[in-house]
């Protein structure tokens, strides 16, 4: 469950993205299938939510510039990530949360710069 997931992230055994996709690795159809009923997402379902908010992004970029789009998605993530960390977790310790997070983020920017494909 989300609330084990983030209390083994507040343990420091790994960062949120980790956690996110240990709980779901080695699930096979069956599975997948019973966690999105459940409302939970599982890697396809993870990618296809990021990629509605990239179209989303992108329908934006139409009439704004990219650098602010941008800068309005990273604030809306930071502003969404205390909410869940505050409100819905109660973290303790928030700077392991902001440690965390901006960890995930440094990671995931790396390996979308690294890909050719972007």
């Amino acid at each position: 469950n989300r609330r084990e997931n983030w209390l083994d992230f507040q343990a420091g055994i790994g960062s949120i993205s980790k956690n996110f996709w240990r709980a779901t690795e080695g699930m096979n159809r069956k599975e997948r299938r019973a966690a999105r009923k459940e409302g939970r997402l599982d890697p396809a379902g993870f990618l296809k939510l990021a990629d509605e908010y990239i179209t989303l992004a992108n329908r934006h970029n139409r009439s704004v510039p990219a650098a602010d789009v941008h800068a309005a998605l990273v604030y809306a993530a930071a502003r969404y990530g205390a909410h869940v960390a505050k409100n819905v977790v109660q973290v303790e310790d928030q700077e392991k949360t902001v440690e965390a997070a901006t960890k995930d983020y440094a990671d995931w920017l790396r390996q979308h710069l690294a890909d050719p494909s972007v």
